[in-house]
């Protein structure tokens, strides 16, 4: 068995930027796909970006590693799920691939708030932003709500704003578009109007992450 950075580096060679850029977020982060794509499961991180790069740095003579240094800036440790990185990846990939060019949030950081250990799913700490991630179709209870509720509480006593972003959400342009709005103007990064390329460019990294 080839090391999981020879692999991405293999990989580079076939996958488009965007497959390559899960596929990094997937290896550095806490989860797997099965081999059939039938579905998620639980891991430990198999490598770090920090040792994806020096890999391909070290060995810049192997044909795809031009590709994987490229788009290792736009890949974070610590993802925990698929869409977690999905979005992460389209937050941080330049507006050039289709992405929002914001700065790369740290996946799954510690915050300590009220006496307890929260960890956000998104976050720019140096800016107390947060953004989560909420799988759930349909509120759980009174129970879950109330936990939430303290939740968002304790994290906002600490400093931080919280975006809630859902699947549907990450999954449609025009609804992502303002939460990405909010998160640059949280992060006092500058808004520039889009042109008819970038539309496109969009559209079709959209299209490439959700094919499925």
């Amino acid at each position: 068995m080839c090391s999981p950075e020879l692999m991405f580096i293999q990989m580079a060679q076939t996958f488009t930027e965007a497959r390559l850029m899960e596929l990094g977020y997937e290896l550095c982060g806490w989860y797997g796909i099965s081999s059939d794509g039938s579905g998620m499961f639980k891991r430990s991180p198999l490598t770090s970006v920090e040792d994806l790069v020096a890999y391909a740095s070290a060995n810049s003579t192997l044909r795809g590693t031009r590709k994987a240094l490229k788009v290792l800036p736009y890949v974070s440790n610590n993802s925990a799920s698929p869409m977690e990185s999905k979005l992460a990846a389209l937050l941080a990939m330049p507006c050039k691939l289709g992405g929002y060019g914001l700065p790369l949030p740290i996946m799954n950081h510690k915050v300590d708030a009220a006496g307890r250990a929260f960890y956000l799913d998104l976050c720019w700490p140096d800016s107390h932003i947060g953004g989560e991630y909420d799988s759930r179709l349909f509120h759980t209870g009174a129970d879950r709500n109330i936990h939430d509720s303290q939740r968002r509480n304790a994290l906002a006593d600490a400093g931080f704003d919280i975006v809630t972003i859902t699947a549907p959400e990450i999954r449609n342009i025009l609804a992502l578009d303002g939460i990405a709005k909010q998160f640059a103007r949280a992060l006092g990064v500058p808004t520039r109007e889009r042109s008819a390329s970038y539309a496109v460019r969009q559209e079709n990294l959209f299209r490439e992450l959700f094919a499925a």
